[in-house]
């Protein structure tokens, strides 16, 4: 469904449009504004694919009314509707980019043939915001991944070797920025089995449910994953994290039958605190090997 604002100082006029599009089935939904300024008032409150407008009203004209929504970033399919053909109106309305120039009286065939048409251009731009989305999700999700390795490189390196001194700083800040103004805190969870490998989508959600979805994934093998829990500073409290994986070790042994053994860190504010936490939790993990259930250390 597509949404259309019908602008017209005419209530027949309106109504009139109205039903021609539900007698020919558009899949439309429709409002109305009996001039330009009502018509901007509800343009920026919703959103809408199509404006139809008349040319002649009070207050404010159509084309000044498109005038306007194009000053605001508003991009709805133009359609000028008037009584009045001249070149003038015309020529106005086509250096506005309005799509088409609807006559007054309406005649049928025309009608449903430009609608077709419009519906067929709001498709084009769905299709069209739909890949752009998907780009840029795209190159979120890349910049994320080469952020969590680098930052798994730096928390896996023994010592800083000569000439990566930038390199380190360079990292600092992008987790700078990815931190802001909160705390992190490095989380391992730990699994015999190969439960994250197999079911790794399905334990994602139950993660980003139970930690948030500010957690920042650093790896998951296929029996350890590497978590970075995002907090506010003055919010955190480390007993309700700690309920967090607790509820996830309850959710494992219910919903994939395993157990899983989790080292909960302390919260840390700059690379540096971060990995002399993360050393420590991967001395904490040998423990694992000594109990037989699920457990937070």
């Amino acid at each position: 469904m597509y949404n259309i604002l019908i602008v017209d100082d005419e209530k027949k006029e309106r109504e009139g449009i109205a039903l021609l599009l539900k007698r020919f089935g558009f899949p439309l939904r429709t409002a109305f504004a009996q001039n330009g300024e009502d018509a901007l008032k509800i343009m920026e409150k919703n959103y809408f694919d199509i404006l139809l407008t008349d040319i002649k009203m009070p207050y404010m004209d159509g084309i000044q009314l498109i005038r306007e929504t194009q000053k605001r970033g508003l991009n709805p399919i133009c359609i000028i509707y008037s009584a009045y053909g001249e070149f003038e109106y015309a020529q106005n309305a086509i250096s506005l980019g309005v799509q088409e120039y609807l006559l007054k009286p309406v005649k049928l065939d025309a009608f449903k043939a430009l609608f077709e048409k419009i519906i067929e251009i709001c498709q084009e731009k769905e299709i069209e915001k739909k890949n752009r989305n998907d780009i840029i999700q795209a190159k979120e999700e890349a910049a994320q991944q080469k952020l969590s390795w680098n930052l798994l490189n730096y928390l896996e390196s023994e010592e800083l070797e000569e000439g990566t001194l930038n390199h380190w700083e360079t990292l600092e800040n992008e987790f700078t920025s990815v931190v802001q103004e909160k705390i992190c805190i490095p989380v391992i969870i730990s699994c015999y089995s190969n439960l994250f490998s197999i079911e790794w989508e399905e334990y994602l959600k139950d993660i980003r449910e139970y930690f948030g979805k500010e957690t920042v994934i650093l790896t998951n093998t296929d029996n350890q994953i590497v978590v970075l829990l995002i907090r506010e500073r003055n919010f955190y409290r480390t007993a309700e994290t700690k309920k967090e994986c607790e509820i996830l070790i309850e959710k494992s042994q219910k919903k994939y039958q395993v157990n899983i053994f989790v080292v909960l860190g302390k919260k840390t504010e700059s690379l540096t605190e971060l990995k002399k936490e993360y050393t420590e939790l991967k001395d904490q993990l040998d423990y694992q090997f000594f109990v037989s259930k699920s457990m937070v250390l």
